[in-house]
């Protein structure tokens, strides 16, 4: 597990993996590579809950990536769409 630039390593997920709250870049957050996933985390103790287990989290962070998937390709809001 290592800490990587929240700038050059970025994520689709703005969540953090344990709590699932909202993550700020620059407010004390971390953003971290866990065998090629990235996970946001929104702090120091957050952090040590998934080094401790991190399986849940991959595991809840997986399930999201798969929902999204079926879901298929995101539609353009209504106001950004091309005519």
């Amino acid at each position: 597990m290592t800490t990587e630039d929240s700038s050059s390593f970025p994520s689709e997920w703005e969540t953090c993996a344990v709590c699932e709250k909202s993550v700020e870049f620059g407010g004390g957050t971390y953003r971290i590579n866990h065998r090629g996933t990235t996970v946001n985390l929104c702090g120091p103790y957050r952090m040590a809950a998934f080094a401790n287990d991190p399986t849940p989290y991959i595991a809840r962070l997986a399930k999201r990536m798969r929902d999204r998937a079926r879901r298929g390709p995101q539609h353009l809001d209504a106001a950004t769409q091309e005519p």
